[in-house]
């Protein structure tokens, strides 16, 4: 079944967010889920699973706060998605915005979610998106190099001064 794109509507609210309101709920939180799936490079599958590696933890945590955004469920019923009960969903709802700001990477999967679901197209159809966020992936993978380059630069040159520091106070 498609999904018309009369049945979405975007508003701004006071606090300057985009709130999507659905006619018809029962399908999007399947494209919430398709879209995590891809940009976390997860299978629907994995994230109802129990391993609870890094970036299936981040697809359960993305998915839960989309969802619980977008749609009017309750969080048992996100929950019951994700085979998980609500204090899971609390949880994930309690951590993401820490996440968001203290976790580079899961920042940067938020920020891929959220830009495929505020175009109204991409939540409908976004199969030709796959290219860009493959392209993203690599852009991350670029950028997590770079930054273990310089973590690196940074410790050798703390290294160089704390010895410099010692040479003087001698």
């Amino acid at each position: 079944m498609t999904m018309d794109l009369e049945t979405c509507s975007y508003n701004m609210n006071d606090d300057s967010t985009t709130v999507m309101e659905e006619t018809n709920t029962s399908q999007i939180h399947e494209k919430i889920m398709q879209i995590v799936c891809i940009v976390c490079n997860v299978k629907k599958k994995e994230i109802s699973s129990r391993t609870r590696t890094r970036n299936l933890v981040n697809a359960r945590v993305l998915f839960s706060h989309l969802v619980n955004k977008y749609t009017s469920y309750t969080k048992t019923r996100i929950g019951r998605m994700i085979n998980r009960d609500h204090a899971s969903v609390l949880h994930y709802l309690k951590n993401h915005p820490i996440f968001v700001e203290c976790d580079f990477e899961y920042k940067l999967l938020h920020t891929q979610c959220e830009a495929l679901i505020r175009d109204k197209a991409n939540l409908y159809d976004f199969s030709n998106q796959i290219t860009y966020i493959e392209s993203l992936h690599q852009e991350i993978e670029y950028l997590k190099g770079k930054y273990l380059e310089y973590k690196d630069k940074y410790s050798m040159l703390n290294y160089k001064y704390e010895k410099l520091c010692k040479i003087i106070n001698n």
